[in-house]
């Protein structure tokens, strides 16, 4: 270890967060000890025994600097990171921390300044009276550099002039010519500032501001025709620019017996595009020259809530929150088709006049009697959709005005929650639980107006040794709900045997298994097992069952003082059947989906040198793969992916300041999709996609830095 390492500094203080745990966590209940007086007095004297002087060390820096050189240019390797071109890149990384002998403090972490993953923070204040940060984050995310396309612009989306239309992808003569790249990319920066005031040892005031900015591009399909049979489809890079705005405010109380929050949340969403138009690339249909579809519409949110705890005794404390919210939409409406032979009725209105009404309520009690646990928990929430309904015309993707006009469906929801939990703690180290759960869920416009859910958990654990523990539960959920009804204003109208999965009956059956062991004061194994089932054996068509299963194991293994081992293993296995029939008879078809999810990882961590130089080697393997089987026909091609990473990194320390860092990563990716692999722009005849492949790399990233502590 180089320098002095900087210490975070958070919200709380060392003793603040102590007395936060002992008023406030069920089992402890420091204030039928001490008042609240009496606990500073005790802790004024405490000292932070890993935190340098202050006297000694007012101001305490690292820095690291130094470059980082990719071997291949990747989109898929550079997601989130932004390393995803060829050659050197910065590496620029600080932490500064300034204290006075009053507390107060002034500190700036910065991490990966010189890439488009950057963060750079500026944190100050007193702890426990005032504190205020302001914080900046940026994150690119890169889905594929492998799309062409023959259009240009953004929200406006234009063909070049030479293009030729043709009723048909292949018959498009100047494709080949026209298409060009365009990458499928967003850009997040993040915005924040946040103060925290103590106004006295009971009274506190926070707040805290951000705003969101997301830029880039999205794949959207879009169609132009009058049915599913002869619609023309192309998909496109729809632009992408938002920009969010959030905020919280609380005041907060405390004293021994109680504390209370009140707080103040918004939110507002703005789109600089609402909407996306497009030259069609067809000869049919002929009369549709271009067309037009609506993106995100502007929005915004606020909430009030308020909520606290209060101790009634040792033992027992109570719980309640309640809260009430509006989200509102008012973006101006598009017209009905940006085709102008078609003649639509006016609009209802200008706009949804959207309005949504949120309603919080959660209460709880626990208490204790010598070994027994209690627990009871009520909650309830609620959308109720205040939008009026109203009647528009129906136009088929930008073609034809349907003679059938149609309403908006102002959806509603109501989910009430009860549950209640015990807890016995037997001797030598034995403890039940069981816990009972009902859910009830009432929708409108919906295939079932109300659903209920019960479910009935019990669970064993076991300290049997001071090296072994374990833990098993089992659980049963049983979801039933209403008749089950095809909504008879929906067009074309539902096949009345496919039951929706979320509302459909269904039986699951839950376990859970994990034990914890540590034969070796040096030795440490860790082992968990999942297990879900699901049943629908009351649909007739859709998801007749699934199920899932995860198995974890790590490893923790201490040779000697200088070398250490880890190793872990996970895998996940999921299976789903559904059946169907494309009309309203008996299931005459099958489809079974399998996947297999696999990680693991080792890591061998090695000190050559105490204190001066050490070796480490990390691998990560990630493996998955998704098998679709049908009754009929042949099966889909296998949908996999691997990944294989190699990592070697160094620490010299030159001397008590500054420390050399050297690290050499390799790593190996390819995917197959059969939907994208060995397919162009024009391999569909109706439908211009943007021939994307699926991603494969092999990159290496060799970084050597200096950290230099002051």
């Amino acid at each position: 270890m180089s320098g002095h390492k900087i210490p975070s500094i958070k919200p709380v203080g060392f003793s603040g967060a102590c007395l936060l745990l002992l008023q406030y966590s069920p089992g402890l209940a420091a204030q039928d000890i001490y008042h609240q007086a009496d606990m500073q007095a005790i802790t004024a004297n405490w000292i932070c025994e890993w935190c340098p002087k202050v006297d000694e060390h007012p101001d305490i820096a690292e820095v690291s600097a130094g470059v980082s050189v990719v071997s291949n240019d990747s989109y898929a390797y550079g997601n989130y990171s932004g390393l995803d071109q060829k050659g050197a890149h910065l590496i620029t990384d600080l932490d500064y921390l300034h204290r006075d002998p009053q507390g107060n403090y002034v500190q700036l972490e910065g991490n990966d300044l010189g890439l488009d993953s950057r963060h750079l923070a500026s944190r100050g204040g007193k702890p426990g009276r005032l504190e205020m940060a302001l914080i900046y984050d940026q994150l690119p995310t890169l889905k594929s550099d492998t799309s062409r396309t023959p259009y240009e612009g953004g929200a406006d989306q234009r063909l070049p002039g030479t293009w030729v239309t043709s009723a048909t992808t292949d018959g498009m003569s100047e494709l080949g010519t026209a298409l060009h790249r365009n990458n499928i990319d967003t850009l997040r920066r993040d915005y924040r500032l946040s103060a925290d005031y103590a106004a006295t040892s009971d009274l506190s005031y926070s707040l805290e501001l951000w705003r969101d900015t997301k830029t880039g591009g999205k794949a959207t399909g879009v169609a132009l025709g009058t049915s599913f049979a002869t619609a023309r489809s192309v998909i496109l890079v729809a632009p992408i620019d938002h920009v969010t705005d959030q905020g919280e405010a609380s005041l907060n109380y405390r004293n021994a017996q109680w504390q209370g929050t009140l707080k103040y949340a918004f939110s507002s969403f703005q789109n600089q595009n609402t909407a996306l138009q497009w030259d069609n690339a067809y000869s049919q249909p002929a009369a549709t020259e271009r067309g037009q579809a609506a993106l995100e519409p502007d929005n915004n949110m606020q909430q009030l809530a308020l909520s606290g705890s209060y101790r009634i005794s040792k033992t027992t404390l109570a719980h309640a929150l309640i809260a009430y919210g509006r989200a509102e939409q008012d973006a101006t409406f598009l017209p009905y088709t940006s085709n102008t032979n078609l003649n639509a009725n006016p609009l209802p209105s200008t706009s949804l006049h959207g309005r949504i009404n949120s309603y919080d309520l959660d209460l709880s009690v626990t208490s204790g009697i010598d070994q027994l646990k209690l627990k009871a928990q009520y909650g309830q929430h609620e959308q109720a959709n205040a939008t009026a309904r109203a009647t528009y015309d129906y136009v088929t993707a930008d073609t034809a005005l349907n003679s059938s006009a149609r309403a908006n469906f102002p959806y509603s929801f109501r989910r009430r929650n009860l549950a209640l939990e015990a807890r016995y703690m037997l001797p030598a180290h034995h403890q039940l639980a069981l816990t009972f759960e009902h859910e009830a869920n009432e929708r409108t416009y919906q295939e079932v107006t109300t659903t209920r859910e019960n479910t009935l958990t019990t669970a064993y654990a076991n300290q049997v040794s001071p090296d072994l523990a374990l833990h098993f539960s089992l659980g049963r959920r049983q979801r039933t709900g209403d008749d089950y009804r095809a909504v008879e204003e929906v067009t074309p109208a539902e096949n009345p045997l496919l039951k929706k999965y979320n509302l459909a009956d269904r039986t699951r059956n839950l376990a859970n298994a994990s034990a914890s062991y540590t034969p070796l004061a040096n030795l440490q194994l860790a082992l968990t097992v999942d297990y879900a089932q699901d049943d629908y054996s009351h649909s007739a068509l859709g998801l007749q069952d699934s199920s899932e299963n995860n198995t974890a194991l790590d490893l923790h293994y201490a040779l000697s003082r200088a070398l250490a081992l880890n190793t872990n293993y996970a895998v996940t296995n999921i299976a789903s059947r559904q059946s169907g029939n494309q009309s309203s008879a008996q299931p005459n078809w099958r489809m079974d989906n399998d996947e297999r999810m696999t990680a693991a990882g080792l890591g061998v961590h090695y000190d050559i040198i105490a204190d001066k130089l050490n070796l480490a080697f990390e691998y990560g393997y990630a493996a998955a793969r998704g098998d679709i089987t049908v009754s009929t026909g042949t099966p889909f091609p296998a949908l996999t992916n691997e990944r294989h990473t190699y990592k070697v990194s160094s620490d010299y320390q030159l001397n008590q300041q500054a420390t050399v860092q050297v690290s050499y990563q390799y790593e190996k990716y390819k995917a197959k999709n059969w939907g994208d692999d060995g397919s162009v722009a024009n391999t569909l005849p109706n439908v211009l996609t943007l021939g994307e492949v699926s991603p494969y790399y092999d990159v290496g990233l060799l970084a050597i830095a200096v950290r230099y502590a002051f």
